[in-house]
């Protein structure tokens, strides 16, 4: 159940504008609407490391982040939420990451997050994006390359459509990156997301 510290904390982050919501049998609070994605870093701001915003909410067992949510949710629609308490990985299942245009929705939901909580054991991260057609997540310690080669193999099987848009941001962060003949980059555009920005990014078409 959130506290006093909680609610202090949220009117902090989200502002006075912010409401009373439950996802799930989660309590905590929601800013609806569209806003700034810099407010936490979110989309194709390519920086290396965790939004010290997002740290502040870990640090207080709180769930930062920009969704949309449905289906499950007494709240439809766009907004960025803190929720207390919230498991990370209970914030990919409940804005159902992976069933946009899915042929079987439940099966495909059910292939990320597994890959999802898989990642998630071995290098722990605070989701700040969360919808059903993406996800973006903030590693909390660096990942080494060899960990994030592992990452790589299976973030890119359940989301393939994503390589194209890992290696725009990442050209954009570094312009220096070798290219194939073809224009592609020459390392793997997932293990360098993963290991140079400390991220994930799942982008599901």
């Amino acid at each position: 159940m959130p506290t006093p510290d909680d609610a202090a904390l949220a009117k902090e982050i989200l502002g006075p504008q912010c409401e009373p919501i439950e996802l799930g049998k989660w309590s905590g609070w929601v800013l609806p609407g569209h806003f700034n994605p810099e407010k936490i870093l979110v989309h194709d701001a390519p920086r290396p490391g965790i939004p010290e915003i997002v740290l502040a909410c870990h640090k207080a067992n709180a769930r930062l982040f920009k969704g949309w949510f449905g289906l499950d949710a007494a709240y439809e629609g766009h907004g960025l939420y803190m929720i207390p308490e919230m498991p990370v990985l209970e914030v990919a299942r409940l804005a159902r990451v992976g069933a946009h245009n899915a042929i079987a929705p439940e099966a495909y939901m059910w292939n990320v997050q597994n890959v999802l909580r898989k990642v998630y054991e071995q290098a722990p991260f605070e989701i700040t994006f969360a919808d059903e057609a993406g996800l973006e997540a903030f590693f909390l310690k660096p990942v080494p390359n060899g960990l994030a080669e592992l990452f790589s193999n299976d973030l890119s099987a359940v989301s393939p459509e994503t390589t194209d848009l890992l290696e725009y941001i990442l050209k954009n962060f570094d312009p220096s990156y070798k290219l194939n003949e073809n224009g592609s980059m020459v390392v793997d555009p997932w293990t360098e997301y993963i290991h140079r920005l400390g991220r994930i990014r799942l982008w599901v078409d």
